[in-house]
């Protein structure tokens, strides 16, 4: 990971060990549920947009694949959608 809030992290879970990363992505994905609550993933980075619970998210997403992702509505979109300003 750049770290350069452009990348998303796609994973089972995250713990408290992938708090340094949280601070410069734009986002996760995890097929499962954190360790670690909304309050203080929001705490560690205000801007992040944050999926659980996304089944077999691991397999269905690949390495590079350029995503739009809405974390109020939990959905996940392929490819870049630009947004109304």
């Amino acid at each position: 990971i750049k770290g350069d809030n452009s990348e998303i992290l796609l994973t089972k879970y995250i713990d408290e060990n992938f708090t340094p990363l949280l601070k410069n992505i734009n986002g996760v994905i995890l097929e499962g549920y954190s360790a670690i609550s909304w309050q203080d993933i929001k705490a560690i980075n205000p801007n992040i947009v944050f999926i659980s619970g996304v089944t077999k998210a691991m397999e269905n997403l690949e390495d590079n694949l350029i995503i739009s992702m809405s974390g109020e509505e939990k959905i996940i979109y392929e490819g870049a959608i630009e947004l109304e300003k």
